[in-house]
């Protein structure tokens, strides 16, 4: 297979809409159960969307979207080879003509969307993406399924996440638009729009949460979570056998394979948004290493958060109280506020409140937990609940 790279395709609009048109009419008779003759055809897009390039493989039947010489792929799939489509020598040989790094080859599921709120036994609360904290309970302020696309904030082809997000969230920033985040007890649940405008969802669970049946909890409220009856999709490594259970045992099924190719300045943006887990120092939520005790910090029981109010903004540590337990969900410091340590001095103020009340801490906020385990003798004040038991 020759992998040079090819020369450079102008696409314009109409033919990106084309494309996203015909791939997301495929995966909407898919998901009902119609799919193409299993004759080995091979359909050839081009990208629906300059982010989203790759191979969608069903049963004798594959598509390729990418911005390159359909002649050109056609030369490099043998005929009456149905494993072509998704072969590694493939993969490679695309991902260097497009000048892409292919990843995984994802088992393809969905589920159809279910009608209601999500079961108020999992307290989901939603994170704004900007960092800022919306709601306690259930859907933020109004349900997803009423929400128009057209009330949706566009898509920034350059967005990344902040320096500490959660890997999860920071590849939902990158890979989806229209993302929303939503927060259990030991576990998130993030859905947005992917490849030809799906609704994709991917769910993460805290290690000490795992084996109790919450991955499939959440996984089953992104079907909830799911505006206007939208068909839910979910891509899954399929060696990861505990993660094919859970969305199996949440309604999930599988319709086909999926590998894409993404763009090696998003991998790497990617990773760098993500961060080390724990860094010698981090600017994530306004932290640095001066100090701030005088700082004021209210405690807004009523609010169910600490805040600290400077120059008309308000940055913020959102916690929950359970029988013994202070459990911190999220920090959230604005932008023009980063570099004063404020981040620091919530939590700070969250182990005052925790030792004056006999309470455990339970840091599930990654920022407010890497700040712990960077400061061992102030965490060294109050119990922690490292395991969130």
């Amino acid at each position: 297979m020759q992998g040079a790279s090819g020369p450079a395709l102008c696409v314009s609009v109409i033919e990106r809409a084309a494309s996203s048109r015909a791939l997301a009419t495929l995966l909407s008779l898919a998901a009902d159960g119609q799919f193409p003759p299993a004759n080995g055809g091979v359909e050839i897009l081009r990208q629906p969307a300059e982010r989203d390039a790759g191979v969608i493989s069903l049963t004798g039947f594959a598509v390729v979207f990418a911005d390159t010489d359909p002649v050109w792929i056609a030369g490099q799939l043998p005929d009456g080879d149905l494993s072509a489509p998704l072969s590694p020598g493939f993969l490679h040989a695309l991902g260097q003509r497009l000048g892409r790094e292919p990843h995984s080859i994802d088992m393809l599921t969905c589920a159809s969307a279910v009608l209601g709120r999500p079961p108020a036994e999992l307290e989901l609360t939603e994170l704004d993406l900007g960092g800022r904290y919306v709601a306690d309970t259930g859907l933020a302020d109004r349900d997803l399924a009423d929400r128009d696309l057209a009330d949706r904030s566009p898509a920034d082809p350059t967005r990344t996440a902040a320096p500490g997000t959660h890997a999860r969230i920071a590849r939902a920033l990158r890979y989806r638009d229209d993302v929303r985040v939503w927060q259990a007890d030991g576990g998130i649940v993030a859905l947005g729009r992917g490849v030809a405008g799906r609704w994709e969802v991917s769910v993460e669970v805290e290690p000490d949460f795992r084996g109790r049946g919450l991955g499939s909890r959440l996984a089953s409220a992104a079907r909830h979570l799911a505006p206007g009856g939208a068909t839910v999709w979910a891509q899954i490594a399929p060696g990861n056998a505990a993660s094919v259970r859970t969305f199996l045992r949440a309604g999930f099924r599988p319709v086909g394979a999926e590998a894409l190719l993404t763009s090696a300045t998003a991998s790497t943006r990617q990773s760098a948004a993500a961060g080390p887990q724990r860094p010698a120092r981090s600017q994530g939520a306004g932290e640095t290493t001066a100090s701030m005790s005088d700082t004021a910090v209210t405690d807004n029981r009523d609010g169910s958060r600490l805040e600290i109010s400077a120059d008309g903004e308000l940055a913020e540590l959102v916690y929950r109280t359970r029988p013994g337990r202070l459990i911190l969900v999220h920090t959230g410091v604005p932008a023009t506020l980063n570099g004063r340590g404020l981040g620091g001095e919530l939590v700070r103020a969250a182990v005052r409140k925790a030792t004056q009340e006999g309470m455990t801490l339970v840091p599930l906020c990654p920022f407010a937990r890497s700040w712990l385990e960077r400061h061992a003798d102030e965490a060294a004040a109050v119990s922690i609940g490292w395991t969130a038991q």
